[in-house]
């Protein structure tokens, strides 16, 4: 993992302890170590320092002997594997909706029983968003005019979607031996408003268990007649 991964990853894992209403004390410790990462400085972070270099950069010994485990060739964070798998795709993809925040999501979610974008989409054309304690109908309007910027862009994702799906596909190469390194490219990494495409390049020793470990991933679907010996293309319903 990258410091430009880990700083994502974290990002990510703090939206999803949010989402699940992780007691406060927990949510603050790593909203403090976020700020502390923002602060130490990238070439320290690009030499894949150790746990000590990190808490004397400002991070609490737990999270620096974390975050210098990530930073490892093939580093994962544990707390997000595992808030991850408790999280449905669909409501990943909410997370990454314009104008609605981890809370709202979890309302939407368990509440209302909304777990796809569709769904959504749906509930507002209905109007059973504005029905939900907290929303009304101007939030219904937002969340809806939202959902159709996103249609309205032919073959493409907000970046925000985009970050969200190199994530997954990053922590599914990272854990992979065969995988030295691997990198998100393309529009993604440059930031771009919407994306066509999201791009990750990975070094590997061998093609074979990387392939086959990004077609066992829910939600991807390999295109084989577009994808080669080492190469996977495809699409993704996440």
């Amino acid at each position: 993992m990258t410091a430009a991964d880990l700083s994502r990853a974290v990002a990510l894992t703090l939206k999803l302890l949010e989402l699940h209403e992780t007691n406060e004390f927990k949510v603050r410790g790593w909203r403090n170590a976020e700020t502390a990462l923002e602060r130490v400085d990238a070439g320290l972070l690009a030499s894949g320092p150790d746990a000590t270099a990190l808490q004397a950069a400002g991070l609490s010994k737990g999270m620096a002997v974390t975050f210098a485990e990530a930073l490892t060739p093939g580093g994962t964070l544990p707390e997000l594997d595992r808030l991850l798998t408790l999280t449905p795709p669909g409501v990943l993809k909410i997370l990454n909706v314009k104008g609605l925040g981890p809370k709202r999501v979890r309302q939407l979610w368990l509440e209302a029983g909304i777990e796809t974008p569709e769904a959504l989409m749906d509930a507002c054309e209905t109007g059973a968003v504005a029905k939900i304690k907290g929303f009304g109908a101007k939030m219904q309007d937002t969340i809806r005019e939202a959902l159709e910027y996103v249609i309205s862009v032919r073959g493409q994702v907000l970046l925000s979607k985009a970050d969200a799906l190199a994530d997954i596909l990053l922590h599914t190469l990272h854990a992979l031996p065969a995988v030295r390194r691997a990198e998100v490219a393309g529009d993604t990494r440059r930031a771009l408003e919407t994306v066509a495409e999201v791009c990750v390049v990975a070094a590997m020793t061998d093609a074979g268990p990387v392939l086959a470990a990004l077609d066992a991933v829910p939600g991807l679907v390999a295109d084989p007649a577009c994808s080669g010996p080492r190469a996977w293309r495809g699409h993704a319903d996440l």
